[in-house]
Protein backbone atom coordinates (compact mmCIF):
# COMPACT_ATOMS: atom_id res chain seq x y z
CA UNK A 1 0.00 0.00 0.00
CA UNK A 2 2.97 2.19 0.88
CA UNK A 3 4.27 1.95 -2.69
CA UNK A 4 1.27 2.76 -4.43
CA UNK A 5 0.72 5.98 -1.90
CA UNK A 6 4.82 6.37 -3.02
CA UNK A 7 3.59 6.32 -6.83
CA UNK A 8 0.41 8.40 -6.59
CA UNK A 9 2.97 11.19 -4.74
CA UNK A 10 5.09 11.02 -7.89
CA UNK A 11 2.39 10.96 -10.56
CA UNK A 12 1.33 13.79 -8.59
CA UNK A 13 4.55 15.98 -8.64
CA UNK A 14 5.29 14.98 -12.13
CA UNK A 15 1.54 15.88 -12.95
CA UNK A 16 2.35 19.70 -11.60
CA UNK A 17 5.52 19.98 -12.88
CA UNK A 18 3.93 19.38 -16.40
CA UNK A 19 1.36 21.77 -15.61
CA UNK A 20 4.09 24.92 -14.53
CA UNK A 21 5.83 24.18 -17.48
CA UNK A 22 2.91 24.86 -19.66
CA UNK A 23 1.94 28.03 -17.72
CA UNK A 24 3.40 30.05 -20.03
CA UNK A 25 0.50 32.33 -21.59
CA UNK A 26 -0.70 31.23 -25.30
CA UNK A 27 -3.25 33.95 -26.14
CA UNK A 28 -4.36 37.18 -24.67
CA UNK A 29 -7.45 39.48 -25.52
CA UNK A 30 -8.15 42.57 -23.71
CA UNK A 31 -11.49 42.98 -22.18
CA UNK A 32 -14.17 45.81 -22.28
CA UNK A 33 -14.24 47.29 -18.94
CA UNK A 34 -10.57 47.65 -19.02
CA UNK A 35 -9.60 43.97 -17.85
CA UNK A 36 -7.65 41.00 -19.38
CA UNK A 37 -8.30 37.49 -20.31
CA UNK A 38 -5.07 34.83 -20.69
CA UNK A 39 -5.18 31.51 -21.96
CA UNK A 40 -2.00 29.02 -20.85
CA UNK A 41 -1.70 25.50 -19.60
CA UNK A 42 -1.93 24.36 -22.79
CA UNK A 43 -1.09 24.24 -26.65
CA UNK A 44 -2.96 26.76 -28.94
CA UNK A 45 -3.48 24.56 -32.45
CA UNK A 46 -5.33 27.68 -34.16
CA UNK A 47 -7.01 30.73 -33.79
CA UNK A 48 -10.84 31.12 -36.21
CA UNK A 49 -14.12 32.02 -36.17
CA UNK A 50 -17.33 30.50 -35.58
CA UNK A 51 -20.93 30.96 -35.62
CA UNK A 52 -22.37 30.48 -32.50
CA UNK A 53 -26.29 30.26 -32.33
CA UNK A 54 -27.92 30.67 -28.77
CA UNK A 55 -30.69 27.51 -28.33
CA UNK A 56 -29.96 26.86 -32.26
CA UNK A 57 -32.44 29.33 -32.73
CA UNK A 58 -31.98 32.75 -35.39
CA UNK A 59 -28.91 33.48 -37.80
CA UNK A 60 -26.20 33.50 -34.84
CA UNK A 61 -23.17 35.39 -34.30
CA UNK A 62 -19.51 35.39 -35.32
CA UNK A 63 -17.08 34.49 -32.56
CA UNK A 64 -13.57 34.04 -32.05
CA UNK A 65 -12.75 30.47 -31.79
CA UNK A 66 -9.69 28.64 -30.37
CA UNK A 67 -8.50 25.32 -30.52
CA UNK A 68 -6.30 23.92 -27.96
CA UNK A 69 -4.14 21.33 -27.00
CA UNK A 70 -3.42 20.19 -22.98
CA UNK A 71 -5.07 21.63 -19.42
CA UNK A 72 -6.08 25.26 -20.23
CA UNK A 73 -6.07 27.77 -17.74
CA UNK A 74 -7.96 30.87 -18.20
CA UNK A 75 -7.16 33.62 -16.09
CA UNK A 76 -9.37 36.43 -16.13
CA UNK A 77 -8.51 40.23 -14.35
CA UNK A 78 -10.85 43.49 -14.02
CA UNK A 79 -14.18 41.13 -13.61
CA UNK A 80 -16.44 39.76 -10.84
CA UNK A 81 -16.97 36.05 -11.03
CA UNK A 82 -20.78 36.47 -11.83
CA UNK A 83 -19.49 38.23 -15.09
CA UNK A 84 -17.93 35.04 -16.16
CA UNK A 85 -19.90 32.30 -17.60
CA UNK A 86 -18.64 28.97 -19.31
CA UNK A 87 -21.32 26.83 -20.91
CA UNK A 88 -21.05 23.27 -23.24
CA UNK A 89 -20.65 24.60 -27.19
CA UNK A 90 -22.51 21.57 -29.33
CA UNK A 91 -21.31 21.44 -32.65
CA UNK A 92 -24.10 21.68 -35.23
CA UNK A 93 -22.22 21.64 -38.43
CA UNK A 94 -18.21 22.49 -38.92
CA UNK A 95 -17.23 25.75 -37.41
CA UNK A 96 -21.38 26.37 -35.97
CA UNK A 97 -21.96 25.66 -32.26
CA UNK A 98 -24.77 26.08 -29.88
CA UNK A 99 -26.08 25.46 -26.56
CA UNK A 100 -29.08 24.25 -26.62
CA UNK A 101 -28.72 20.79 -25.38
CA UNK A 102 -26.90 20.64 -21.89
CA UNK A 103 -25.61 23.10 -19.57
CA UNK A 104 -21.55 23.03 -17.54
CA UNK A 105 -21.53 21.81 -13.74
CA UNK A 106 -19.09 23.94 -11.70
CA UNK A 107 -16.72 21.85 -10.03
CA UNK A 108 -17.27 18.96 -12.34
CA UNK A 109 -17.08 20.54 -15.60
CA UNK A 110 -14.73 23.28 -15.14
CA UNK A 111 -12.96 24.98 -11.49
CA UNK A 112 -13.41 28.38 -11.09
CA UNK A 113 -11.14 30.15 -8.22
CA UNK A 114 -10.78 33.94 -7.22
CA UNK A 115 -7.26 34.66 -6.16
CA UNK A 116 -6.29 37.11 -2.96
CA UNK A 117 -5.71 39.72 -5.94
CA UNK A 118 -9.42 39.25 -7.37
CA UNK A 119 -8.40 38.07 -10.50
CA UNK A 120 -9.99 34.43 -11.64
CA UNK A 121 -8.79 31.20 -12.55
CA UNK A 122 -10.92 28.77 -14.27
CA UNK A 123 -9.71 25.53 -15.13
CA UNK A 124 -11.00 23.74 -17.80
CA UNK A 125 -9.66 20.32 -17.12
CA UNK A 126 -12.17 18.45 -19.42
CA UNK A 127 -12.10 17.80 -23.46
CA UNK A 128 -15.17 19.68 -24.20
CA UNK A 129 -16.55 22.62 -27.01
CA UNK A 130 -17.23 25.69 -24.63
CA UNK A 131 -18.45 28.76 -24.89
CA UNK A 132 -17.16 31.12 -22.66
CA UNK A 133 -18.68 34.61 -21.89
CA UNK A 134 -16.83 37.21 -20.10
CA UNK A 135 -18.74 40.38 -19.64
CA UNK A 136 -20.35 41.15 -23.20
CA UNK A 137 -17.61 39.39 -24.86
CA UNK A 138 -17.50 35.68 -25.98
CA UNK A 139 -15.61 33.03 -27.41
CA UNK A 140 -15.65 29.15 -28.68
CA UNK A 141 -13.12 27.03 -27.11
CA UNK A 142 -12.40 23.50 -28.13
CA UNK A 143 -10.42 21.56 -26.42
CA UNK A 144 -8.31 18.64 -27.34
CA UNK A 145 -5.65 16.01 -25.03
CA UNK A 146 -3.54 13.51 -26.36
CA UNK A 147 -5.32 10.00 -25.79
CA UNK A 148 -8.86 11.01 -24.89
CA UNK A 149 -9.94 13.53 -27.78
CA UNK A 150 -7.32 13.92 -30.77
CA UNK A 151 -7.03 17.31 -33.05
Amino acid sequence: MRKIALLFCLVMALAGCQRAKESAPVWTAELDGGGTAVLSGCTLLSEETAVYTPKGEGTGQTLPMLRVEGLPVLTVTGMEPEQVDVQFAHQMTENAYTDERSQTLPKADYRMTEQEDGSLVIFLDTVYDFRVQIGEQNWILICYREGLREP
